[in-house]
């Protein structure tokens, strides 16, 4: 499913394995075919040191799965609503239905440190907000 040509060679030799943003067929994936996906990425046999992958926002089941079966999750929003907001319900998600109790978080979008704490403070706002 994937090879050697599937994966290309970024800056100081970052490997990349490209998704198929667009593409309509990439959203309607069968459970056999993420599995498939899982099992190709952990039976690579470059020496890879990290793995990223990148999905959409949101919770479709895409995004669940792959994320699920990752090591380490980095949640990426920005200081926008619909952002902080997706950035809640697929940590709630993971959290509740498979377990995942760590989450690393990152915001894009800024220009600066204030920025970014503003950005978490509002996420925290939204989260804590939820439970009350």
């Amino acid at each position: 499913m994937l090879s050697r040509g599937d994966i290309l060679t970024g800056p100081v030799g970052l490997k990349v394995v490209p998704a198929a943003s667009g593409v309509k067929q990439m959203t309607e994936l069968g459970v056999a075919t993420h599995a498939g996906l899982i099992r190709a990425f952990s039976e690579l046999t470059h020496d890879i040191d990290v793995l990223v992958i990148d999905t959409a926002a949101g919770i479709s089941d895409s995004v669940v799965t792959l994320t699920a079966a990752a090591q380490e999750v980095v949640v990426v929003l920005c200081d926008e609503p619909t952002s902080i907001t997706d950035a809640y319900a697929v940590i709630k998600l993971l959290s509740r239905d498979h377990g995942i109790q760590c989450f690393r978080m990152l915001c894009n979008m800024t220009s600066n440190d204030y920025e970014g704490r503003q950005c978490m403070k509002n996420f925290f706002k939204v989260a804590i907000g939820f439970w009350m």
